[in-house]
Parts: C-alpha cells; sequence; structure tokens
C-alpha cells in the first residue's frame, strides 16, 4: 500500500515537474470516521493545504454469492468504499469548499454503472454509492469552485500500472 503511493508519487512528480508538491499519506481506514478524522488532522497539523483528494474506493473487492460471503469482509469492505469514501469527502470537502478551491477524483469501478451484478452485489452496490456520490457533490460544490469526479476503470486496482495509470489521469483531471 505504502510502496504504490509513493510510485504513484513519483510519477505525479515527473508528469508535473520538479516544482510539484505531493504528500502521500497511507492510513487506516477500518474505521472510516476514526480512520478518516486522525488522516485530516494528521494532514492539518503538518500544515498541508489538500487542494487535491484522490479516494481510491475500488481497492477493497470482495465477490460471491452473497450469503456465502464472510460478514467481516463485506463489513470491512463496506466500510472502506463507503463509510471512509464518504468520510474523507466530507472532511477535505469542508476545507476545499472554505478556500474556494479543489478537486477530489473518487477511483470506483464500472460495476456501479448497471443494475446490479449477481456474485458482486455488495461491490457493485458500493460502487453505485461512489459514483452517485462523485455526481452528487460535484453538482452541489461546483458553484463554490470545487470539483468532484468519479473515475472508474475495470480493474484499475489490480494492474501493475496502477501508479502511472493515476498519475496520467491526476495531470489531465489537474489541467487548466
Amino acid at each position: 500500500e505504502g510502496a504504490v503511493l509513493e510510485e504513484f508519487a513519483s510519477s505525479l512528480r515527473r508528469k508535473r515537474g520538479p516544482s510539484a508538491r505531493v504528500v502521500t499519506m497511507p492510513g487506516d481506514l477500518q474505521d472510516p470516521s476514526e480512520g478518516a478524522e486522525m488522516l485530516h488532522q494528521l494532514i492539518k497539523s503538518g500544515g498541508y493545504d489538500v487542494a487535491i483528494l484522490l479516494v481510491t474506493s475500488d481497492q477493497a473487492a470482495f465477490t460471491g454469492q452473497f450469503l456465502t460471503q464472510a460478514p467481516d469482509n463485506l463489513d470491512r469492505m463496506l466500510a472502506l468504499n463507503v463509510g471512509a469514501t464518504s468520510a474523507l469527502c466530507r472532511l477535505f470537502g469542508a476545507d476545499m469548499l472554505a478556500a474556494g478551491r479543489g478537486r477530489i477524483m473518487l477511483v470506483g469501478a464500472p460495476q456501479g454503472a448497471g443494475p446490479g451484478i449477481p456474485g458482486a452485489s455488495a461491490f457493485a452496490g458500493s460502487m453505485a454509492f461512489v459514483r452517485a456520490l462523485a455526481d452528487g457533490l460535484r453538482q452541489e460544490w461546483a458553484p463554490a469552485g470545487v470539483g468532484v469526479s468519479c473515475l472508474e476503470t475495470a480493474g484499475l486496482g489490480r494492474i501493475t500500472s496502477l501508479p502511472e495509470a493515476l498519475a496520467s489521469t491526476c495531470v489531465s483531471f489537474l489541467a487548466p
């Protein structure tokens, strides 16, 4: 997890140039409210002004028949994909709205775009939440200068080029 973040940061620095200030802070978001709040406080106490927030919500995926999945796995996946995503948007979004600028990119999966997928119903539902949250927040926050996007790419979180793919996407996302 930390190695992927550092590789992503290096890719973003290469694409944005030597003056780019990129800070990565892996955090444990298994308890969404507590983990997101701790990460937010750590960033604020470090004096960082977050102008761009990337939330990779597609990293926790458990599939199989719903009733055969371990309840702990389902709870963890939903806490990360739904709870942590909304907590991070709430905390950092408030800062961005107060500053009148900022960008949030949520990374979801195309499974959330359809009517549901047998064998992946909980995961698809969590990705539908990510998509709907991004769509709603984009409309709510755009007048205040804060942009919200949702990137949906099949298997993005499981390919070896994740850092490069995200860095390229973020550079496009940041372009004036």
